[in-house]
């Protein structure tokens, strides 16, 4: 009887696990502290509602999240790249710039739809965060839009 035990919980405990990322994304982030509420048109186009960072301590990492308007078609990001400095202050109050060059591509969760990137930041905030859109044409970036600054961005969501 234990083992049957055993391995009924152990199919319990591998069928409902999710990533972290993949539970904030399900509730719409409305649990996340650390979320920021931009509405910003980075373009006419392209709106962002938020952004924000989760920390997902049992695989020890963080991912960005930028929250968009449902209505961007996934085809309009093929030509895009996503630029993003971070400026970071460690705990010896040293300044530190982090750049995030990335095409972008979508996620969808329920009816919202997102930009997610990885990123390794082991501080608890990022004192000024900047995202700018490049449309690539011929090998060249080209700045398209309007530039976001958020200032402080908490990446410790617990």
């Amino acid at each position: 009887m234990p083992k049957v035990l055993f391995w009924f919980l152990v199919c319990l405990v591998s069928c409902n696990l999710k990533s972290k990322t993949d539970l904030y994304l399900e509730r719409d982030l409305d649990v996340l502290g650390n979320k920021v509420k931009v509405d910003f048109y980075i373009t006419e186009n392209i709106y962002i509602k938020e952004v924000a960072i989760i920390r997902d301590k049992k695989e020890a990492k963080k991912t960005l999240v930028i929250s968009l308007d449902a209505s961007i078609p996934e085809e309009l990001w093929s030509s895009y790249l996503i630029s993003i400095e971070a400026k970071i202050i460690d705990s010896e109050k040293e300044i530190r710039i982090e750049k995030w060059d990335f095409t972008p591509s979508l996620t969808k969760a329920g009816d919202r739809i997102y930009i997610l990137k990885d990123i390794k930041v082991k501080e608890s905030k990022i004192q000024n965060f900047t995202l700018r859109l490049f449309k690539i044409v011929r090998n060249e970036k080209i700045k398209e839009g309007k530039t976001l600054n958020i200032k402080k961005l908490h990446t410790n969501n617990d």
